[in-house]
């Protein structure tokens, strides 16, 4: 402890002196410190003059500039290192009783307060509400004593005609307008039923005694030993539908004007509600007061005399709202709101209506859940007697109220409180941390020193393993990774780079750039993408590039790189990782070339299923026509002889006899066309191949429709290539296939036109031999192969296009009827088939329908190399 002291004593004396303040604390803990050994006391420390702490060795002991950091004050303290916690306990223990002490001063200063200014507010409270109340039990009592005048008038009077009690009750509601009518309610008996309805008949007509339905709807009263009837209402007008109403039907009004009978005094009724309306208001709910009457100068001092002399009732209909309303209007309800109920209603079931500054409304609640809800609130509860009926009335201040009486004393009181409980913890807190600062201050600095010492040994241990793990994969990663400056010279490449590049260590590409490893046209786009990175600071990701090294080797390369900046987020160069994709590219290609021939495949081995399909198909659709055409062709040859012999039997100059076996003949001969038609397309598939021109193949079917060129004034031009290769075919069949697309041709030119035939050898094109999804055609044809095309186009008006799709199935024609079999097309398209060929048919987008017919060329030497001549051959039958 003395070495401690010994050690801090220039401390402690330079602390004291810069800070006058702290000097009382200070001297106070040297004079109770107890050295425990050693020479020299702690008063003989702080006389020594000051030393330069950064001579003295203090191993365990901070900077001095970090020794008393500003604005921590020194805390001065003493005794042995045991008892460093009871000190510590003592000064948290003082400080929680001193501030515990104040803020109880101050609650219960809070609380005297707060009960004076409560109190003050409740009363003030309690007055406001008593008033409202006395003024809404002042209209009430305005209201009975009103009903009471009209009871005078009827006690002083023998009778009291129509004129007289309109007048009457005029100025009664003009003193009390929250009355909605007065109206006179005389006894009948039912004997004197029907008198008293003739009786106002000469008066008013259409009187009758009436009572409510379930409805609400007015209907004649049911037959009872006595009613009391509306017999006269002010207003008249406004309540004349009222007239003849029983009140005594309803039991609430029945039990209030019994007891008004009875007891001969005012009775009000419960609330009743007096209109019918979807939303319930203030407004539609009242009381009736009954007033009896009794005949005048008989006695009425009984129960039985009173029952037995009553002549009628007085009724006053006054509106819960309209009562309230007349007492307090809407500067009386501002500091105050208002809950009404009547807790006497038939079922039990209280009904509230609330009063506010700005209207009333319904409460669905009782009025014991709404004094549960507003616990807590000040409240006063009171009475108005109606008639003898209570309404109890509770009051509640408004926020308006609660705001005029707020008083800001206890925010005053609370935060002078708080503000000096603070001020005495932290004095208290000041004077007692100042006696353990020093002595906790060396231990504090010696154990952040080994924890410091401990942080660094462990940060370069992490350093160092993140070293290692960064060079461990730049030493073993395949990737090329490299770093360089912004003159695109290398910092640090990998291993798998110095290896492509040849050196024995990544150090000797330091220095050097691309230009030194790739040639020329490789290095100077490379450079060009760094500086761009550079410039903009936009990485290049995902690159994929050739590299030629300069010994020629080249690979491909998936590069990406990104711009290298500093710890302030400057560009100092750029750095990159390539990975070499030499291998997966070339199974790249290997994969794309071993997918389309799988597709090519594909689509021929469902093209030749479809041709199976359709193969069948033909055949069975053979069969039948070749059976059909077997048993008509016989009958049809005899029925050729009859007409021949009936020919010869008859006149042939009469004009009507000729024209029938004109008709005849044409008619057998076209039944001869179709026969033969079905012959062809049954015939099984013999063909006679051998090497044929198809140049002369065309010009044969042109020779033999050349009748029909010239009555459909045809015009025939011929573009035909000279040494085509020749094909494998039938030439007979062929010549049935062109004849067939000639006479096709000509029939579409009614008016005549141009028929243009093409023969050319060419490659296909990828787009023109795809097969599309459900092709009956089976694909022999592939992209790039040599083709002999045949093109047949004329003028005509074209296909149409919802019948294109259809051409080629059997006995489908566009012609007209008799004028074609359908068979045509499909007999030449089968024939194409049977050579291996392809026919298609479309319409020409400049007008007219094409022909296109496609023959496979076996032998590849037989192609000419230059261009074929057109060669125009122009017909015989061109028209003038």
């Amino acid at each position: 402890m003395v070495l401690q002291f010994g050690g801090m004593s220039s401390l402690c004396k330079a602390r004291i002196t810069a800070q006058s303040p702290c000097r009382f604390a200070t001297s106070a803990f040297l004079k109770n410190s107890r050295p425990t050994g050693g020479s020299g006391s702690t008063l003989e420390a702080v006389a020594e003059p000051p030393q330069d702490l950064n001579t003295t060795p203090q191993p365990a002991t901070a900077k001095p500039s970090e020794a008393l950091p500003p604005g921590n004050p020194p805390h001065v303290g003493g005794g042995a290192e045991g008892e460093g916690p009871t000190e510590q306990a003592r000064m948290y223990i003082s400080l929680g009783l001193i501030g515990v002490l104040g803020l109880v001063i101050t609650a219960g200063i809070l609380l005297l307060v707060y009960q004076r200014d409560q109190e003050r507010r409740r009363m003030e409270f309690s007055k406001l509400a008593d008033d409202r109340t006395q003024a809404v039990q002042l209209v009430a009592n305005g209201c009975v004593e009103a009903l009471n005048a009209m009871a005078d008038l009827y006690a002083s009077s023998e009778r009291v005609d129509p004129e007289e009690f309109r007048h009457f009750a005029t100025r009664s509601m003009q003193r009390h307008p929250e009355t909605v009518y007065l109206a006179w309610l005389p006894r009948v008996s039912h004997a004197q039923r029907q008198a008293i309805e003739r009786l106002p008949a000469r008066i008013n007509r259409g009187f009758r005694i009436q009572q409510l339905d379930t409805n609400g709807h007015l209907v004649t009263a049911e037959t009872r030993a006595e009613y009391f009837p509306v017999f006269y209402i002010e207003p008249f007008w406004e309540n004349r539908m009222l007239r003849g109403l029983d009140h005594y039907q309803e039991a609430p009004r029945r039990t209030a004007m019994d007891l008004a009978r009875d007891t001969a005094t005012t009775v009000a009724t419960p609330w009743i509600r007096l209109a019918q309306r979807e939303t319930e208001t203030a407004a539609d709910f009242g009381v009736f007061l009954y007033q009896a009457v009794y005949t005048n100068r008989l006695p009425a001092e009984t129960t039985e005399q009173r029952r037995k002399n009553l002549a009628g009732f007085l009724t006053a209909v006054v509106t819960v709202e309209g009562l309230v309303r007349r007492a307090l209007p809407a500067g009386a309800l501002k500091n105050v709101e208002v809950f009404l109920a009547d807790e006497s209603s038939e079922d039990g079931t209280p009904l509230v209506i609330h009063f506010t500054p700005t209207g009333w409304n319904i409460q669905q609640q009782s009025l014991e859940d709404l004094k549960r809800l507003r616990r807590g609130n000040i409240v006063w509860e009171g009475a108005v007697d109606l008639a003898g009926r209570p309404w109890t009335v509770l009051c509640y201040p408004t926020r308006q109220f609660m705001a005029s009486y707020r008083s800001y004393s206890l925010w005053g009181i609370l935060v002078a409180g708080l503000l000096f409980t603070g001020f005495l913890v932290n004095y208290q807190r000041v004077i007692m941390q100042r006696t353990s600062y020093v002595e906790k201050l060396v231990t504090q600095r010696t154990r952040e020193l080994k924890e410091e010492i401990a942080s660094r040994a462990r940060l370069e241990e992490e350093l160092q393993r993140e070293r290692d793990l960064f060079h461990t994969l730049l030493d073993n990663l395949p990737d090329r990774i490299y770093f360089k400056d912004t003159q695109s010279r290398f910092l640090r490449i990998n291993r798998a780079l110095a290896n492509l590049f040849g050196l024995k260590h990544p150090r000797e590409a330091v220095g050097k750039s691309d230009f030194d490893f790739f040639t020329l046209e490789h290095a100077r786009p490379a450079f060009e993408d760094e500086q761009e990175i550079i410039r903009t600071g936009q990485p290049l990701i995902g690159r994929v590039e050739l590299e030629t090294l300069p010994d020629g080797k080249q690979c491909w390369a998936h590069t990406t790189k990104m711009p290298f900046r500093d710890k302030n987020g400057r560009i100092i160069g750029t750095f990159g990782i390539s990975r070499d994709i030499t291998s997966l590219r070339e199974m790249t290609e290997q994969l794309k070339k071993a997918n389309a021939d799988l597709q090519r495949s594909h689509e021929e081995l469902k093209a030749a299923q479809m041709q199976l399909i359709q193969a069948e198909k033909m055949q069975s659709v053979g069969r039948l026509a070749a059976g059909v055409a077997h048993e008509v062709k016989n009958p049809l040859a005899i029925l050729g002889m009859g007409l021949d012999y009936l020919a010869s039997s008859v006149d042939m100059n009469d004009p009507t006899i000729r024209g029938v076996v004109e008709d005849m003949r044409q008619s057998i001969r076209r039944a001869d066309n179709i026969i033969l038609g079905l012959l062809d397309f049954s015939k099984p598939r013999d063909l006679e191949l051998k090497p044929v021109n198809l140049n002369e193949i065309i010009q044969q079917a042109l020779a033999l429709t050349k009748h029909e060129q010239v009555g459909a004034l045809v015009h025939v031009q011929t573009h035909l290539a000279p040494d085509l290769p020749l094909i494998r075919g039938d030439a007979h069949k062929l010549s049935q296939v062109f004849v067939n697309l000639f006479l096709n041709a000509c029939q579409a030119m009614e008016n005549g036109g141009t028929l243009t035939v093409r023969t050319h050898v060419r490659e296909l094109n990828a787009e023109e031999v795809r097969l599309e999804t459900g092709s009956r055609e089976a694909l022999r044809f592939h992209a790039g192969q040599p083709v002999l095309e045949a093109l047949v186009d004329d003028t005509g008006p074209g296909i149409p296009p919802d019948k294109l799709s259809r051409i080629f199935e059997p006995f489908f024609t566009t012609k007209p009827t008799g004028q074609g079999t359908g068979l045509g097309l499909t007999v030449s398209r089968q024939i194409m088939e049977w050579h291996g060929g392809r026919m298609q048919v479309f319409n020409r987008p400049e007008g007219g329908a094409r022909a296109q017919i496609w023959f496979p060329i076996e032998n590849q030497e037989n192609l000419s190399p230059t261009a074929p001549a057109a060669e125009e051959t122009p017909s015989a039958t061109d028209s003038p």
